[in-house]
């Protein structure tokens, strides 16, 4: 199995969990909670998913402004990985904790 495919499937599995959070937030009937729980819910997924694209570019734009190489070969740092991974993770568990809230 790949890396690739884990990740996938990684997403897939939390997108799951999100709907059982926006199906108990349905059930609850707490409605005006679900545009904050969406706000934080799907970025939240997108970002673990696609962290090291996204901390490849953000370092790519940066060195073709910063240095005269420009941006060929530029491998983002573990710190920034880390920490692309990490707040993914926490705006999913906010907005799961959001879902699991009683209004």
């Amino acid at each position: 199995m790949s890396k690739h495919s884990r990740n996938f499937k990684l997403a897939v599995f939390l997108y799951i969990v999100l709907l059982f959070g926006l199906v108990n937030i349905i059930v609850n009937k707490s409605y005006e909670s679900i545009p904050v729980f969406l706000i934080f819910g799907v970025p939240s997924v997108l970002l673990i998913y696609f962290n090291y694209s996204l901390c490849k570019r953000s370092v790519r734009w940066n060195a073709e402004r910063d240095t005269r190489e420009g941006g060929d070969c530029v491998e983002p740092s573990e710190f920034r990985l880390i920490v692309g991974k990490t707040v993914g993770w926490i705006l999913f568990f906010v907005a799961m904790i959001l879902s699991l809230i009683q209004q």
